[in-house]
Order: structure tokens, then sequence, then C-alpha cells
């Protein structure tokens, strides 16, 4: 079956799907209607999110990081605790997921989507395929000509911020806890004023990541879905033997994969059980598996990664493995659970995200021989696993 087609129709008919908005739930019943049709057994799960915890971080970071720069001439120890404080907490988002700040922050409900093949003879192995059916925001920065450069900047906005630490602690051992006017310098203020310059820089970094302009996210992550919607097609007519095969179309990937992680914590038996292949923006670029995520220090699973590579070779391809330098993916939420997980992915010439929160992501850029191309890895995966030639 043509893929292209389901993307253009949620879009004509829905259009963006910010995480936890009723576009974003109504486009999860459409992916539900096309598993129906195709012979899945559905299922749903609604899973609490909190939409606005990205642009919340940025704030809180922003406001620690203005508040602290002050804090420093009249009570510099206190400007370094506020920092060290956030820091622990930016550091426990990226390492233990969103519940480290999501408390902090409004929330709503997202919805994930879940089609089930069970195989006609006994059971053998568990196939998971996901993608994700909200839409992103735009984000300039991530354009071609910065987006190679966004994890430095990154850094730099955290290396400067983290400088108020010493700079505070020896402010306040070397000139008093507390300081009144007029003030000395000194050589730590040194360190401070190179901090002040993150700030800068992270100012910039928040105006150019946090918009609130919506996109279509046709390709980021829609075509992973019609992809979904392909192997649905495909079962239908050749039904699993002894593969289980489970279709996930997760919700709220955009804002700390909400839907993913709420699926993983409550399947885990699933998961351990199974192997996931994820899926993001496979309708363009050049098509790669993702091996490793720096940003979150999170290595994806061998076993994920070979069921890629074996699959794509009975198709005739030769699928390059990458190391993303920013950015996740729901993988990251399976593996966090203890499940085995990798993603298909299309990337530019930046090895990241093709269209990725970017204007030109709409049906128009989507190219219907790259959905086919990913759909034809993920049914020989299903071959093989099936025992099939």
């Amino acid at each position: 079956m043509d893929l292209k087609p389901f993307i253009q129709r949620i879009i004509d008919e829905i259009g963006p799907r910010p995480a936890g908005s009723d576009a974003e739930l109504k486009a999860g019943e459409i992916v539900a209607g096309e598993f129906k049709k195709r012979g899945a057994k559905i299922s749903t799960q609604d899973v609490p999110v909190a939409p606005g915890i990205i642009a919340g971080l940025f704030n809180l970071m922003m406001g620690t990081y203005l508040l602290a720069a002050v804090c420093y001439f009249f009570v510099p120890a206190v400007s370094a605790l506020l920092v060290a404080a956030l820091l622990i907490l930016f550091i426990l988002s990226r390492q233990i997921g969103n519940g480290a700040i999501d408390w902090m922050f409004k929330k709503t409900t997202t919805r994930n989507v879940i089609g089930t093949y069970t195989p006609g003879g006994k059971s053998g192995r568990t196939l998971i395929f996901s993608g994700h059916h909200d839409s992103p925001d735009m984000m300039p920065m991530l354009g071609l000509k910065t987006k190679r450069y966004v994890h430095l900047i990154e850094h730099s906005l955290v290396i400067g911020l983290a400088l108020i630490i010493p700079a505070g602690i020896l402010r306040a051992i070397l000139s008093g806890p507390v300081i009144s006017a007029p003030f000395s310098i000194s050589w730590y203020d040194g360190i401070f004023a190179i901090s002040l310059l993150g700030l800068l820089l992270g100012l910039y970094f928040r105006s150019q990541m946090i918009t609130g302009i919506r996109n279509l996210g046709a390709n980021d992550n829609l075509s992973a879905v019609s992809i979904l919607v392909g192997i649905a097609d495909y079962l239908k007519k050749n039904p699993p033997k002894n593969t289980k095969v489970v279709l996930v179309s997760f919700g709220s990937e955009e804002p700390f994969m909400y839907g993913s992680w709420g699926f993983a914590k409550e399947n885990t038996r699933l998961i351990k059980d199974a192997i996931n292949i994820n899926m993001e923006t496979v309708g363009a670029g050049r098509l790669g598996i993702i091996e490793k995520e720096k940003m979150y220090m999170n290595s994806y699973s061998p076993e994920a990664i070979d069921l890629i590579e074996r699959a794509a070779r009975r198709a005739g391809i030769d699928l390059p493995k990458i190391a993303i330098t920013y950015g996740g993916t729901d993988s990251y939420s399976i593996i966090k659970h203890g499940g085995k997980s990798a993603c298909l992915f299309g990337m530019d010439e930046t090895e990241l995200f093709s269209l990725w929160h970017s204007p030109l992501d709409n049906p128009g850029n989507i190219e219907e021989p790259k959905l086919q191309t990913a759909l034809k890895i993920c049914i020989e995966a299903i071959k093989e696993t099936d025992g099939r030639k």
C-alpha cells in the first residue's frame, strides 16, 4: 500500500497535534481505526503528561541563572546553592526521566494506541514496532546552519552556569557570606564574568528553541506511524506464525517521551521479552540506525541493532550506525525500563533527524520510496523472526 496518503489525511483532517491536545487524541483515534481495519486487537493507554515541561525547564534554567547572577554580589553562597540545585534537577531529568521535574508543571492526558497480532502457532519471540503521533514545535536552532553545533551550544550554556558555583564559593569564603556596597573586584570575579557569557548564550538558546509555533510533523513523526499502518496491512494478508507483533503509536513523545515512558512502565514483562524497533523521521533523508544518544548518555540495545541490520541486509540495504549528538527517541524509555530497543531513523548531512522541528516538515517533502524502504526493513524483521524466507 502507499503510505504517504495516510500522512496527508492526518495533516488535512487535523493538522498539528501538540502533546496532550484534543488534536493528538483525534490522531490516535484515526490510527486505532486503521489498525482495527487490518485485523489488530486494539487497546489504548492513557498516560499523564506535562506538555509545557521543556519550555518550563528552559524558563527555570534562565530564571535561576539570572537570580544566581544577582545573588552573587550580595549573598554569593546562595548563588552557588541555587545553581547546584538546578544542575542536579537538570541531570536527573536526563538520567531518570521526566518524573524528576514534571511535578512542577500542569498535567493533562496523552494516549497510546496499541495494535496486537497474536501468532497462529506456538508463540516464540515478540516484536514491538513503534512511532509517535504527536507533532513538534518549530525550533529555529535545529536549522541546517546551527544544527550540527546545537549540542556544543547547550554544553557551553551548562558550563557557564556551573562556573557560578566555584565563583560563588570563592567569593563567600574570601569576601564574606553577606556583602554590601561598595563592591570590590577580585580575581575570582573573572570566573563569574565568564559565566555571564553563558547567560547571554542561554538567552539566545532559549529564544531559538522555544517558539510555541506549531509544526505539521509530517516526517516527525507521522512518517513512522504510516509504517505501522503498512506493517498492519502486511500482517492482515500474512498473519504471523510464531511471532507476536505489537504496533504502538505513542502519544506525547516531544515533551520528554511521556507516552513511551508510560507504556514501558506498565508493560515491563512485555518489553523484557521483546525486541523493539522504534522509528523516527523515516520519510526523508538517509536511513540509519541510532546506536547511542550522547545527550542522554544512553546506549541502544545490541540485539535490536543487530536485528535491524540483518533485516536491512535481507532487503538489500546497508544501514550506517550513528551515535546522535543531540536529541533522543522513544527507545530511551524502553531501555530505561529494561527492554531491548533501537531506532531506525532518517537523517540529513548532520547525522541528526531529517526535517527536525523545521518549517519544511510537511507532506510535500515526504518521499514515498523512503517510506517503502523503511517498511520493507520492518517486514524483513518480521519474516526473519517468524522463520520465513
